[in-house]
């Protein structure tokens, strides 16, 4: 085997593994990482896969192998991340018949971050009828004092742990309930609003744990939770609206069954990947800071705002609620039904068994 054979080896090698290590179900943060990094993941095949026939033109069977392996693992990846790559342009105009436009905005703030300023003249300046700030404490809710002249409902969460939640609405609020599906430490907000033409939505602002060495060895609480949280708004009878940390990535298969069990579409597909996480490096960022919504309210624009302090992009997107729910939620397999209370059952063992 030549030098160039061992380098490419050596290179290729994590990557391939890496593609194909999360489709097996495993909830060890160790694979759920790889989930992540599917975007910078395929640049780095593409052009692992590139630099190889030229840097090796004679290859033996062997770099052949390794050339078939990656051309395999990238299609595979950008199989799983094309619903996001923006084909061509759409328009997402307000019709006449359509609602007003209301516009939302969700941050995770970086519980540790002191730059109160920053994100105070952000809201200042867009004024988004809804505000839910993530990862906010006591110090954040006494910054944020300044802001609440412009809202007409609040509901404050502040806590020390990194799950701390806020959340304002301009919008006439009918009821605001705060849930805690696996533990009392982590909050999630149901809020029941009320457009300024009287269509009525309910919001959902979430922040479940994240898969990581620092924190959750495995994605069981935070997949529970997500699924806990799924089967909740798919019994509502109301169009439902619902952002925040998921700190999961929107083609995983975590997101993907929330979506279904909820019966809510994912807000990005066809408009982009809007990856807010982390800030810097810039290259090694991805989408976990996301928005599902029902098919009665009509999303016309999304975005990533400047940075504000936090290791989190603020989320922006303008919505309106353009018609009552009137269908039933879309069937579900049996085996899909069975698969989402097996995963409930194991975030509540896991929470449990500490």
């Amino acid at each position: 085997m030549t030098t160039e054979e061992i380098i490419l080896l050596l290179i290729s090698l994590p990557f391939i593994i890496g593609t194909f290590l999360p489709l097996g179900g495993g909830k060890h943060w160790f694979i759920r990482g790889f989930d992540f990094i599917r975007i910078q993941t395929s640049v780095v095949l593409a052009a692992t896969l590139v630099l190889s026939f030229f840097l090796i033109p004679e290859a033996s069977i062997l770099v052949r192998f390794i050339q078939f392996a990656l051309l395999l693992a990238l299609i595979t990846q950008i199989k799983i991340i094309s619903p996001y790559i923006i084909l061509k342009s759409e328009s997402h105009e307000p019709s006449p018949e359509d609602s007003e436009k209301l516009t939302i905005l969700s941050v995770n703030v970086l519980q540790s971050n002191d730059c109160y300023h920053k994100l105070i003249e952000l809201v200042k300046k867009l004024q988004p009828d809804i505000l839910l700030t993530i990862e906010s404490n006591k110090a954040w809710e006494k910054a944020l004092e300044e802001i609440e002249v412009d809202y007409q409902s609040m509901k404050k969460v502040p806590l020390e742990n990194t799950y701390g939640m806020h959340f304002y609405t301009k919008l006439k609020a009918n009821k605001i309930k705060v849930h805690y599906f696996l533990t009392d430490e982590r909050p999630t907000i149901e809020a029941h609003l009320e457009d300024r033409e009287n269509n009525k939505f309910v919001f959902w602002g979430i922040h479940p744990p994240p898969p990581s060495p620092t924190e959750e060895v495995t994605s069981k609480k935070k997949d529970g939770e997500l699924l806990s949280i799924a089967k909740l708004i798919r019994k509502s009878k109301t169009p439902s609206l619902v952002i925040g940390d998921f700190n999961s990535v929107c083609w995983s298969n975590v997101s993907t069954l929330f979506a279904k069990t909820s019966d809510l579409k994912d807000a990005r597909k066809r408009r982009g990947f809007f990856s807010t996480f982390p800030v810097k490096p810039f290259f090694m960022r991805f989408p976990i800071d996301l928005l599902y919504h029902s098919e009665e309210i009509k999303i016309y624009h999304m975005n990533t705002l400047p940075e504000i302090g936090s290791d989190h992009l603020p989320l922006y997107s303008e919505f309106s609620v353009h018609r009552s729910k009137t269908e039933s939620p879309k069937s579900m397999e049996k085996n899909e039904k069975e698969e989402v209370e097996e995963i409930i059952t194991e975030g509540k063992e896991a929470e449990k068994s500490e």
